[in-house]
């Protein structure tokens, strides 16, 4: 084989069209635009062409100097916050140099606690060694006092069975517990009719009883036979003797106002019937056979079932009563 170049001089630059030059150390010295690995000039630091420097061309991990950063202008609001990796805005920041400074704010000891000298000349000073705790007689406390930690506690203290708990000096004052009876000012008036079980004994009860002139024509509750010559027929008179019993008769009482009805408002077929009395707790009676036979007492529901056609007859009783007239009704309505 016979070499191309042999003891020849290139005229021009060897252009390997951007390929690697094989064995090219063997030339010696190397051509003017080629250079050794080891050349300095491809491992020494060089000065970046003015404008060359990108965002992309710097390492991530570049340590640059914030001395070679131009800082100008606000501070990127990503910057600004309260985590560890951000910057305190500089309005919200205390500097060291306030500290303990008039204008400032307090420093704190070793202890946690603003040194006396930072205190206001008229503040007093010193250390809380007790704490106790009392109350009226009528309570009881316990952990008190308290020396280094502890609970005060307050409960009712104990009182004999029987004892009321107010004021009875007759003027304004603490309240207190009582074992007297209660004054009459502070028993409340109650009408009689609340007193709805027990029995009055015989001394409180009065020896006579005045009713008054508005008081019903009649003799009051026969006692029965007894001593002082009473007989079984006689009756204790309001003026506390016994006298004979009168025959009043039927006519004496008042007689019970009849009766209304009140029906439901069906068109046809049977309707319900209720009655009603202007006397309280009147007793009805009924009959669907005729006006003198058969009568029943009305139902507790408060009605009864008419029939088409079919009438009824009712009238209404009360003790201490004549009882009313009967008073008829007829459902009109069609089967």
């Amino acid at each position: 084989m016979t070499p191309i170049l042999e003891d020849a001089v290139m005229g021009t630059d060897l252009d390997a069209r951007h390929f690697d030059l094989l064995n090219i150390g063997t030339i010696d010295p190397p051509p003017p635009n080629l250079a050794l690995s080891t050349d300095f000039r491809l491992t020494d630091a060089r000065e970046p062409l003015p404008g060359s420097v990108t965002n992309a061309s710097v390492a991530a991990g570049a340590a640059i100097s914030q001395d070679k950063l131009d800082l100008s202008g606000d501070v990127p609001p990503a910057w600004i916050g309260t985590s560890s990796t951000t910057a305190a805005r500089g309005d919200l920041a205390e500097y060291k140099s306030n500290k303990g400074q008039p204008g400032g704010y307090a420093s704190l000891d070793a202890g946690g606690k603003v040194p006396a000298a930072q205190l206001p000349g008229a503040t007093g000073t010193g250390t809380v060694t007790s704490v106790g705790l009392t109350m009226p007689a009528q309570f009881s406390v316990s952990g008190s006092p308290v020396v280094a930690a502890g609970t005060l506690a307050v409960a009712w203290a104990n009182v004999a069975d029987l004892s009321w708990f107010g004021n009875k000096s007759g003027a304004p004052a603490a309240p207190q517990f009582y074992t007297t009876p209660l004054p009459d000012s502070l028993i409340p008036s109650l009408d009689a009719a609340k007193v709805i079980s027990g029995i009055f004994g015989a001394a409180l009860l009065p020896v006579a009883v005045g009713l008054g002139g508005s008081h019903a024509p009649g003799a009051v509750p026969d006692p029965g036979a007894g001593g002082g010559g009473a007989l079984a027929t006689d009756y204790l008179a309001r003026d506390m003797s016994y006298k004979a019993a009168p025959s009043l008769g039927p006519t004496y009482q008042p007689t019970i106002p009849n009766p209304t009805f009140g029906a439901s408002s069906n068109i046809t077929g049977p309707v319900t019937v209720s009655v009603q009395s202007t006397i309280a707790d009147a007793i009805f009676f009924y009959s669907l056979t005729s006006a003198s036979t058969d009568f029943v007492e009305f139902p507790e529901v408060g009605y009864i079932s008419l029939a088409a056609g079919a009438q009824v007859w009712v009238y209404a009783a009360h003790a201490g009563y004549n009882n009313s007239g009967v008073v008829t009704m007829t459902n009109t309505n069609p089967p």
